[in-house]
């Protein structure tokens, strides 16, 4: 599964297919909706659309968030992009160095819209969580 990331927001669809992929068998049984349900019905990610119980939903968030992590490790701190981005702004000579400017801006740009939507998926998880018990 692809994802296309946007600051400040969540393809629900993505949401849905990961509810069907960490189904688990107690999940099914504690869950009233699923139970009278035809398998093929079941297992549609239409059906997935809403949170099922809190131990899916963690595992969920917590699957998203771990995979956002590991791109964040990937990136340098977006201070060493800045100051990239300053040094190659000021002695711009050749086609490369355009190209490394440009491909600075564009990891300073991916650190911010991961550690966004980072924050995005906990305060979410946190909201779906708390729902389920109140």
């Amino acid at each position: 599964m692809s994802l296309q990331l946007f600051k400040g927001r969540f393809n629900d669809d993505y949401l849905s297919q990961l509810r069907l992929n960490f189904l688990t068998t107690q999940a099914i049984m504690n869950h009233r909706s699923l139970t009278g349900h035809s398998m093929e019905r079941m297992l549609s990610t239409s059906f997935f659309t809403s949170p099922i119980d809190p131990s899916n939903e963690q595992l969920v968030f917590e699957f998203l968030i771990q995979n956002i992590d590991t791109n964040l490790r990937h990136l340098k701190p977006k201070e060493y992009y800045e100051q990239r981005v300053v040094e190659l702004e000021s002695n711009l000579t050749s086609i490369d160095q355009f190209h490394m400017l440009n491909a600075c801006r564009l990891q300073m740009e991916e650190s911010e819209i991961l550690k966004s939507n980072r924050e995005y998926l906990e305060n979410r998880c946190r909201r779906v969580i708390r729902a389920f018990y109140t």
